[in-house]
């Protein structure tokens, strides 16, 4: 796989900083996921969420995954929007 593309688009939103969208090119043609989100909460390193849907059960908040990522993959991806995030950071 190369190098996902990242599009991060900054928030400052409590602990939510990013909304970020990822293009996953495959010979098929490229892949763009979107929905996921860059969290950095005080004293703490920023984490990526992967893109969720929020649903009300029994008057309380659940979230459902929408994409569901093997290890390897995961790994790329986030490491690329943590990248993208740093880089941000820095600018």
């Amino acid at each position: 796989m190369s190098k996902p593309r990242v599009n991060l688009r900054r928030l400052d939103s409590g602990s939510l900083k990013a909304a970020v969208e990822v293009t996953l090119e495959t010979e098929v043609g490229p892949i763009t996921l979107q929905g996921f989100k860059v969290i950095h909460e005080d004293g703490k390193g920023p984490w990526v969420s992967v893109p969720t849907r929020e649903y009300v059960r029994d008057d309380s908040k659940h979230y459902q995954k929408l994409v569901d990522l093997s290890k390897p993959a995961a790994r790329a991806i986030f490491g690329a929007i943590l990248e993208a995030y740093a880089e941000q950071q820095a600018a």
